[in-house]
């Protein structure tokens, strides 16, 4: 049997994939079992990874609610609003020991350019974050031309005295895959990329499981309440349970059985 991919590759069908999308998202090994053999059951030649996609999530609700959240964790990244998005990149890299800074304006030799983040830790990151609402799109060579191209107007400035910035490396970080085109240029160029599943076995979904720092979004809540929440900067699951309901009711303006809701849910998925 073959599977059909988002970027029409086809692939044959691999049931261990399957066993560790479950497991990683906190499924039992029974548990992960019995949806393999219910998902071997379903699949014809030519079915779609979104249709697995969507089988896997209806099965882990069913069994597994918690679990089916943090499943369906690359669809919550593609909720996120971009500006939260950034916050929550600030979040991650913060976590793992860097020193970071957002939303900077940083002079180059040509222009200004505003910088999402910029991150200190064994070396100085200039930082990009690019949220894409389809979280099944590639990031392409584009982007990895923009953002080569402004950090070499950067460290011009810096040669002309016009930043104290002098950075080390280009980072773009984001919720997609990325293309073969803008990997293989980005190596050229010596710019750092993470992405889901990028690098390899340490992409962006690795950092986040790692840390246990989900974003609110993976609460699949009210759309207004996500807003809110990220409106007024609670970005994390874990940002979100240092409040009390009564203390979110007064800060997001909403209802106490929402409330007690959301961080019932959020606590249970830190408690998985």
């Amino acid at each position: 049997m073959y599977v059909i991919k988002a970027d029409g590759r086809r692939e044959e069908f691999n049931e261990r994939k399957v066993m560790q999308t479950c497991t990683h998202a906190g499924a039992t090994r029974d548990e992960a079992n019995h949806i393999v053999e219910e998902i071997k059951k379903e699949i014809y030649d030519g079915i779609t990874t979104r249709e697995i996609y969507k089988s896997i999530r209806d099965k882990l609700r069913q069994i597994n609610p918690v679990s089916s959240r943090i499943y369906t964790l690359r669809e919550s990244l593609s909720k996120i609003e971009p500006e939260a998005f950034e916050l929550y990149v600030y979040k991650l890299l913060s976590s793992v020991g860097y020193k970071c800074e957002w939303n900077i304006i940083v002079k180059g030799a040509s222009v200004e350019h505003q910088i999402d983040i910029i991150a200190k830790k064994d070396k100085l990151y200039l930082v990009e974050c690019k949220r894409h609402e389809r979280y099944e799109r590639f990031s392409g060579l584009k982007t990895i031309l923009e953002i080569h191209s402004r950090i070499e107007d950067i460290k011009e400035g810096y040669k002309n005295g016009k930043t104290k910035y002098n950075f080390d490396k280009a980072w773009i970080i984001t919720n997609t895959k990325f293309s073969d085109h803008a990997i293989k240029y980005a190596k050229a160029k010596d710019i750092l990329l993470t992405g889901w599943n990028y690098p390899h076995n340490n992409g962006i979904e690795h950092l986040i499981t790692s840390k246990r720092l989900y974003p609110v979004t993976i609460l699949n809540a009210k759309r207004a309440i996500e807003k809110s929440l990220m409106e007024n900067k609670i970005i994390t699951i874990n940002d979100l349970v240092s409040f009390d309901i009564r203390a979110l009711c007064s800060k997001i303006s909403i209802n106490e059985k929402d409330a007690e809701d959301i961080l019932n849910i959020a606590r249970s998925i830190l408690n998985k």
